[in-house]
């Protein structure tokens, strides 16, 4: 067998840190049914919010629990990470055999979740709530055969039906360049201070240029972190054991703070932040930190410890093994929901919840464990023709 399409060992740890992840994205998307909790995306102003801790959930560290953006970061870098590891160390790969694995892989369960979305909204009536949060009336108005046919291609900005698909859009571009991302790995490993500029030079040009340099950089970490792994794995794995639990969790608090740092910089005064919530001279900045301690919180689980011990627990693997589905299928159930109940309720939110978990299950089932098959099924066929 061709050395590069045989993976490493997989990682359970990192399954587990995906599942939590998605957990963060449901959490995200269900408490913006709730149009105080939601006007922390569109005021970001803590004056506005009554209460020690609805501040403390919209502008702290406690933030991480629905920061559903600073996940989607861990997932980008994470994909980096597990996509270019097994191209470390490889004299050649068999790209045929990669698109057509990887391709079938992303598309097919996003056209399966599609149809749900799409048959969902004919099904709930989707008319706006009165005193609905901005986030849920965001999804009323027309469908259109173009929003069905953009989400379905994932390349020209998705997330009509389902907004969750506007990370798939350079999941997609990542993948397809990933020989590109390769290269840049095996650049990583003997000028790692180069790349670093690199990466920081893309970031920053994003305020005025596109968010693609803002988001593929995230993956280029990732990469990054694959192909030095073997230069910061065997000095930061026993610095952990002797640190024993308070250098883990030390360690995690520095990545969720920088996780969060967007939402510590709206903290501070409104003499300071008024008028630049949402200006490239924040954002950018507090992303570039996002994605570093999305880095520091893979690197936390890869060299071991009390954190990748508990990712490895069974709910978290349950998590992580349908992280996908979850993320996929998640939003137009809780949706849905809302809908149905007309909005916000605690009891509507857990249902919401829980019937977004157990109905994903059934998605993994059918549609996203039959499409991993085909989809190496695919990669086969697809080596065997470029032979």
């Amino acid at each position: 067998m061709d050395p590069a399409v045989i993976e490493p060992r997989r990682n359970l740890a990192l399954d587990g840190l995906r599942g939590a992840a998605a957990l963060v994205v449901v959490i995200h998307h269900t408490l913006l049914i709730s149009p105080s909790l939601s006007r922390v995306y569109t005021s970001a102003r803590p004056s506005a919010f009554h209460g020690a801790l609805m501040r403390a959930l919209a502008f702290s560290p406690i933030h991480i629990v629905w920061a559903g953006g600073e996940a989607v970061f861990v997932f980008f870098v994470l994909s980096g990470y597990v996509l270019a590891r097994p191209h470390i160390g490889a004299r050649s790969t068999n790209w045929s055999r990669y698109y057509g694995k990887r391709l079938v892989r992303l598309y097919l369960p996003v056209w399966g979740a599609l149809v749900i979305a799409v048959a969902l909204v004919h099904v709930v009536s989707h008319t706006v709530v009165t005193g609905g949060s901005d986030w849920l009336n965001l999804h009323t108005g027309s469908f259109t055969v173009e929003s069905i046919r953009d989400d379905a291609l994932l390349l020209f900005q998705p997330g009509r039906y389902t907004t969750v698909l506007w990370s798939l859009r350079y999941e997609v571009v990542f993948s397809l360049l990933l020989p590109a991302f390769v290269v840049f790995g095996r650049i990583a490993r003997r000028a790692a201070f180069g790349c670093v500029v690199v990466i920081i030079a893309a970031m920053a040009s994003a305020g005025v240029t596109d968010l693609m340099f803002l988001y593929l950089p995230m993956f280029a970490v990732g990469t990054a972190l694959a192909f030095t792994e073997s230069h910061w794995r065997p000095r930061l794995s026993p610095w952990l054991q002797r640190t024993r639990r308070v250098g883990q969790a030390g360690t995690l608090l520095v990545a969720v703070v920088l996780l969060c740092a967007r939402w510590l910089v709206y903290a501070l005064p409104q003499s300071v932040i008024s008028g630049r919530e949402n200006s490239q001279w924040v954002v950018v900045p507090t992303t570039m930190a996002a994605t570093l301690g999305a880095a520091i919180l893979v690197v936390l689980v890869i060299a071991g410890g009390s954190v990748a011990h508990v990712l490895q627990t069974r709910p978290m693997q349950w998590l992580g093994s349908r992280s996908y589905s979850i993320y996929l299928v998640h939003e137009p159930i809780v949706v849905c929901t809302a809908f149905i109940t007309k909005g916000w309720s605690w009891p509507g939110a857990i249902g919401a919840i829980a019937l977004a978990l157990g109905l994903s299950e059934l998605f993994f089932r059918l549609v996203e464990r039959p499409s991993i098959a085909l989809a190496a099924r695919c990669g086969a066929a697809a080596e065997r023709l470029a032979a």
